[in-house]
């Protein structure tokens, strides 16, 4: 899933990320569509950052970070790949663009109106509820809080024998923190040292069975990325090529003015999303 505010370019390509402060953390591409993801991702740099702004992308082999992971976690990994987890998304009905994870639910489920989204989550196995938010309060009744289906955490790269750390996990250390400032303009917060506490983690994932997915996991999980990232520094014209189930991708921090950095995606279809062996409905 993605709850980065992104524009649509054409019927195949749309921006990364129009989010100030979005896809500093390394994740998966869980896309355009909840619980549909992309086998494989095309990025292509049509404006590159200027010198010093930054804005490189990162890239980390979700293959590697399971097997460190399995070693340093074991329990940790036992439950991912035995249990899975379930995320929690809050959203407005309108994009609130001062934020990476700032997608309005009409965006998130293509919807205009409360009963066409409360039909598609009701078709794809959603619970959700309307005026709370993420630490309980009160919201608008056109505010949503939504949970997904029990999903995967660890899959099996196709055409390959490896085990990835599938999820977006490492990502929610982040959401986290942009959740617990939905209403308020301004992510509020710099996510490369801004830490989230647990009971924020809690309000976004827990493994299925509903217990605590462990802070201090995620943050070794997100420093293992950092330790083996590779920067892909653009250039105007590249184009990368990406599998979605065996890297990871971060946006690096960026401070540059509205505009003066374009990457754009194209996403290959997966035509296989399945949750333990169970079709996932594309809503």
């Amino acid at each position: 899933m993605s709850f980065a505010v992104r524009k649509r370019c054409s019927e195949r390509i749309c921006t990364t990320n129009e989010g100030k402060s979005g896809g500093l953390v390394f994740h998966h591409e869980q896309a355009q569509t909840p619980l549909w993801w992309p086998s494989k991702v095309f990025f292509c740099c049509l404006v590159p950052s200027k010198p010093g702004d930054g804005g490189a992308t990162g890239l980390a082999s979700s293959a590697d970070v399971y097997q460190k992971l399995k070693a340093r976690h074991p329990e940790f990994i036992r439950k991912c790949e035995e249990e899975g987890v379930r995320y929690t998304v809050y959203a407005g009905p309108m994009q609130d663009t001062s934020k990476g994870a700032g997608r309005s639910w009409k965006s998130f489920f293509h919807s205009e109106t409360k009963e066409e989204c409360e039909a598609k989550m009701r078709a794809g196995g959603w619970d959700w509820e309307w005026g709370v938010g993420p630490d309980g309060s009160d919201m608008s009744d056109e505010f949503l809080k939504c949970t997904t289906p029990v999903l995967d955490a660890v899959k099996i790269a196709p055409g390959t024998d490896k085990k990835c750390f599938f999820n977006q996990l490492i990502a929610t250390t982040a959401n986290a923190l942009e959740f617990s400032k939905v209403g308020v303009d301004g992510g509020g917060f710099d996510p490369s040292t801004d830490v989230p506490t647990q009971e924020g983690v809690d309000a976004c994932v827990q493994f299925a069975d509903g217990t605590s997915i462990p802070l201090d996991i995620l943050l070794d999980a997100k420093k293992m990325c950092e330790d083996i990232a590779i920067d892909v520094q653009w250039q105007k014209g590249d184009v990368a090529l990406v599998c979605n189930y065996l890297m990871m991708h971060a946006r690096r921090p960026w401070v540059g003015e509205a505009g003066t950095r374009q990457v754009v995606a194209s996403l290959i279809e997966e035509p296989d999303c399945t949750s333990f062996g169970k079709p996932l409905t594309a809503l």
